[in-house]
């Protein structure tokens, strides 16, 4: 089985999980938790995100983390520069691929947003537009490629994947149910 596939399969739960935190189905819950959602990403990307890009030593996979994160803070009204430093740089590349892997895949959620109209016209989507071009461009589909390629250990990619749905979730668990919580285990 491809390696995405395996991820795919191994994370669908806590996928769909996260995703039900934010997101009905007919768009987001109200526009407070759509700006709570950028602030989570924006964590997952400059906590997980950019430092499985250096890890690997991508300088592509860093610029697009890079822009990421700016396209974030211009949605959130925190315009800056991304910052330097990162926590969890020490990730072996196996985990980063896991993390890439759920970052990359949420480009083409976020082609599903905008499709859907799933967010208010008024909305910041500076983030929701910039990923939807990079999975319209061909980007997702290239990384995947690369992935199955790359043949990473499935196991340590898997908890790189859970890593980002866990921070994704994070703000949200006490909210969470006891039957629901042992999907956010890492």
């Amino acid at each position: 089985m491809a390696v995405r596939r395996e991820l795919q399969a191994r994370t669908q739960k806590l996928h769909a999980f996260t995703e039900g935190l934010y997101w009905s189905g007919s768009g987001f819950h109200d526009y407070q938790r759509y700006i709570f959602f950028l602030g989570a990403i924006l964590k997952a990307h400059s906590d997980l995100g950019m430092p499985a890009a250096l890890r690997h030593g991508d300088r592509l996979a860093v610029d697009h983390e890079q822009n990421s994160i700016l396209a974030l803070q211009q949605d959130l009204g925190t315009a800056g520069r991304a910052p330097d430093n990162f926590a969890g740089q020490n990730c072996d590349a196996d985990y980063a691929w896991g993390v890439r892997y759920a970052l990359t895949g949420s480009h083409i959620g976020a082609s599903v947003i905008l499709k859907s109209r799933g967010v208010g016209d008024a909305w910041p989507q500076s983030y929701l537009r910039r990923a939807q071009a990079f999975a319209q461009s061909g980007g997702v589909r290239d990384f995947f490629e690369t992935l199955d390629a790359a043949a990473p250990d499935v196991t340590r990619a898997t908890l790189g994947a859970k890593a980002v749905f866990k921070c994704l979730s994070a703000g949200h668990a006490d909210n969470v149910s006891d039957q629901a919580r042992p999907l956010m285990q890492v």
